[in-house]
């Protein structure tokens, strides 16, 4: 291990070390309920004294709509995986986080592929996809209880 690291490691709160030391930051971890591969980009301690982490969804390892951070990650919700397959598609549909927000206010809906907007008739191409969002998501405001 880098002597900086070690350092670094030393200075973390002993729950943080063991977390460490249980989910290097040098691997690559599928979240298990998304499948999506991560890495990990903080290491948590939270008031009621759990550990979680931030880890970031990126598209060197994933195909996804925009790359993002996700942060409350239960270290029990990872698992070691390998690198994407040459076969697997990875990449960024880079959408545009207010595209994506319209669609989840709506409820879910689509965007378009090529457009980076949200899909209507005239997407309707052969070289356009439209990408699923939301599907299942009560709209923006609703009481989900």
């Amino acid at each position: 291990m880098l002597p900086d690291f070690q350092e670094w490691r030393a200075e973390r709160p002993p729950k943080i070390q063991a977390l460490i030391d249980q989910l290097p930051p040098w691997n690559l971890y599928r979240l298990k309920d998304s499948n999506h591969r991560v890495t990990i980009y903080a290491y948590d301690e939270e008031e009621d004294g759990t550990c979680s982490l931030q880890v970031i969804v990126d598209c060197r390892y994933n195909l996804v709509i925009a790359e993002r951070r996700v942060f409350g990650i239960k270290p029990e919700d990872l698992e070691e995986c390998d690198l994407p397959g040459k076969d697997e598609t990875v990449g960024s549909l880079d959408i545009p986080l207010n595209v994506i927000k319209t669609i989840h206010d709506q409820g879910g809906g689509a965007a378009c592929s090529v457009c980076k907007t949200i899909w209507t008739d005239t997407c309707d191409t052969a070289d356009h996809i439209p990408i699923p969002m939301f599907q299942n998501s009560p709209k923006s405001g609703e009481n989900n209880v």
